[in-house]
């Protein structure tokens, strides 16, 4: 992470901003977590049904009747401390589609399955309704940076939290999704309206209204996954 920060901020040359502000951004850039973002489409790769999926899920049955496949990940394409937020080697999220809100997901996480025993490709569980089956492609990798909520502004200037020079924070460079990259491993949560985080619970994968996947989360939101000691919480937030 060290290495990357490093190379994406560099050092400031003479004109730099003052100290308070070179303060607020080494606070902004010293909360920065790991994260891997996901894009759909592209070429199939040729282990298929055992790769990541949007749309698909080729490994295992739905845990009860009327949910449909949203997102199959393999733990194999993430960097190391992004795996170790999936916990096994495959995570499967499914879909509810009579569900609303945080109630319209279900988690599950499995370990890899017998190569020989993989359905196939044409019979394999991806009849997810409205939403495309897709390849599920690691994309980028980089630091994402907490929203103002979730910042810890104890280590902030105070004069700095309130300045109309904001730029320390929402300017800072950090791995920012694109349109047809709606999943992200890691990082932090991406709040459109304000922060919800759950007590006690690990961030672990955010998954955002796609055009091209055919998922909308309200209007345009997303899901937020995190993982506690009783188990997995969904949020979900929209415009």
């Amino acid at each position: 992470m060290a290495g990357i920060l490093a190379r994406l901020f560099g050092r400031r040359g003479p004109g730099a901003p003052g100290a308070e502000w070179q303060a607020a951004r080494a606070a902004v850039l010293a909360q920065a977590r790991a994260a891997m973002v996901f894009r759909v489409g592209g070429a199939r790769p040729p282990d298929s049904r055992a790769a990541s999926w949007w749309g698909g899920n080729f490994i295992a049955e739905p845990p009860r009747p009327g949910l449909v496949p949203l997102v199959q990940l393999r733990a194999a394409d993430l960097p190391p401390d992004s795996a170790a937020l999936v916990g096994a080697d495959y995570l499967l999220v499914w879909l509810d589609p009579g569900a609303v809100g945080d109630e319209a997901l279900e988690i599950e996480t499995h370990a890899a399955p017998d190569p020989t025993s993989l359905p196939p490709t044409e019979r394999a569980c991806r009849m997810a309704g409205a939403l495309a089956t897709l390849p599920l492609l690691p994309e980028r990798a980089g630091p994402q940076l907490p929203h103002w909520e979730d910042l810890d502004q104890s280590q902030v200037p105070a004069a700095m939290r309130g300045a109309r020079d904001t730029s320390w924070l929402f300017d800072a460079p950090q791995i920012v999704p694109e349109d047809e990259e709606p999943v992200t491993i890691g990082g932090w949560p991406q709040w459109i309206q304000g922060s919800g985080w759950p007590e006690a619970g690990e961030f672990v994968m955010e998954i955002r209204s796609s055009e091209k996947g055919r998922l909308n989360v309200g209007d345009a939101g997303s899901f937020y996954l995190f993982r506690g000691p009783q188990g997995w919480r969904v949020l979900f937030d929209c415009f």
